[in-house]
């Protein structure tokens, strides 16, 4: 009784690598767009996240609560791509910061470049909105009412980005 073995040839093997080749260079962009979808979902649900902790924070301790950017962790400054403080005004105390995992192209368009909430949880001055803004164009926008609740607003395309916009991902 003879055995055979069975094997792949060379030219059968390169002729698999290069249909794999040519099915993930078709893939990896893909790929790369859900992953940036994906980190930009994530930021949208950390700062909705943030600014009904700053919120909650005034209410329960019945004191203003202060949310502002900043861009090197320790001072309010209005750059909201790299830092962001939870700050309690009686002591000017920093009770929280939250630090990005990497610059982005969030914004906030308000009256003030800080979020102030009063111990009732509303917001004193008015409506404001924050963006996160890619390649130019609204990825996403977050609004916030003088009641001081968050809700998504619709990222239209003849919205303006800001203009400290950081297009890098």
């Amino acid at each position: 009784m003879q055995t055979y073995q069975r094997a792949v040839s060379l030219i059968e093997l390169i002729i698999a690598l290069a249909l794999l080749g040519t099915l993930l260079s078709f893939a990896a962009p893909s790929f790369g767009k859900l992953l940036q979808y994906n980190r930009d979902e994530a930021l949208r649900n950390l700062l909705r996240n943030q600014l009904q902790q700053a919120r909650t924070r005034a209410i329960l301790h019945n004191s203003q609560h202060w949310l502002c950017g900043s861009s090197d962790g320790l001072t309010c400054n209005g750059d909201w791509s790299s830092h962001w403080l939870l700050i309690a005004p009686r002591d000017t105390l920093i009770l929280q910061q939250q630090q990005l995992p990497q610059r982005n192209g969030l914004c906030w368009r308000g009256f003030n470049k800080s979020i102030r909430f009063h111990a009732n949880g509303t917001t004193p001055i008015g409506n404001g909105r924050f963006s996160l803004c890619r390649e130019g164009k609204v990825v996403w926008a977050l609004t916030l009412n003088r009641q001081g609740r968050v809700r998504d607003s619709s990222a239209e395309p003849h919205q303006n980005c800001c203009p400290t916009n950081h297009t890098g991902t």
